[in-house]
């Protein structure tokens, strides 16, 4: 839940800062691409995340605390096992990106 609360921090700080700068979402163009690798792949895999660990993980864990677990619960682990698995891949590429076009700002 912490780790939930702290990116939707992040993303209200940036938005706060860009409003700041007086930078729109096409301005400057290095950030319109920032910006489109934390909404097409940032933001969909942290709200799968979330959705699976508070919704399938957590009822799951209600529904039992020791074996046998409930199909709910296993379903939500290997399910959350395999986005963690897609996002290490995504993630360790689109994070370098978005490094480099933070200090290099080639457009």
């Amino acid at each position: 839940m912490a780790e939930h609360a702290a990116l939707v921090a992040i993303l209200l700080t940036g938005a706060a800062l860009m409003a700041a700068r007086g930078w729109g979402i096409g301005h400057p163009g290095w950030l319109s691409l920032k910006l489109g690798v934390v909404a097409f792949v940032v933001l969909p895999i942290e709200a799968m995340h979330a959705w699976v660990c508070h919704g399938w993980i957590a009822r799951g864990l209600r529904e039992t605390a020791a074996p046998p677990f409930s199909r709910r619960l296993e379903r939500g682990v290997g399910i959350d096992d395999m986005l963690r698995t897609l996002a290490a891949l995504l993630l360790g590429l689109a994070v370098p990106g978005m490094i480099w076009l933070s200090l290099r700002r080639p457009l």
